[in-house]
């Protein structure tokens, strides 16, 4: 397995590289899939192969980058894939706090945590996920979302806007 993490290791830093980061340093936020500065469609290879690493706890190419980069006040917005990052930066005690807007599937929010989940949102689990997480309350959803069809950010639901002071 450790020869594994080493390669999905490896491969987030290219990812890092080629497809650029999800981190926005001036409103503190780590966006999600289909989210990438470089090639947002293309770099979701890579957020599949971070979705690896951040499923295990262990930090990705973008997160280290953000202990590098690590905003004044020590809190982080994540979104998606963007809120596991967050998370397991809280947990391994980097940051002092984090908003986990649709923290994916069966991952448990760390201490000084809160947020929200879309009724219908998938990657967060729906309604029935958000009632076995504390601090998380469940938004009402717009609709489905066509997620290839435009970027998946915390912008496409009012609920977590209220969350997030930055501009889409």
């Amino acid at each position: 397995m450790q020869e594994l993490n080493l390669i999905l290791a490896l491969n987030s830093k290219i990812g890092l590289e080629v497809a650029g980061t999800t981190y926005i340093r001036d409103n503190s936020t780590v966006e999600g899939f289909f989210s990438r500065t470089e090639m947002p469609k293309f770099g979701v290879l890579w957020d599949i192969n971070d979705t690896l690493l951040n499923a295990q706890g262990l930090l990705d190419a973008i997160s280290l980058s953000i202990v590098n980069n690590l905003p004044a006040s020590g809190h982080l917005t994540g979104h998606s894939l963007g809120a596991w990052r967050a998370n397991n930066l809280l947990r391994t005690g980097h940051i002092q706090s984090a908003t986990l807007l649709s923290l994916p599937g069966f991952a448990y929010p760390a201490a000084g945590s809160n947020g929200s989940c879309a009724s219908m949102d998938m990657i967060c689990g729906t309604r029935a996920m958000t009632l076995m997480r504390p601090g998380t309350r469940n938004v009402s959803s717009p609709s489905w979302w066509n997620w290839l069809g435009r970027n998946h950010k915390i912008c496409t639901v009012s609920g977590y806007q209220e969350n997030w002071e930055g501009a889409c």
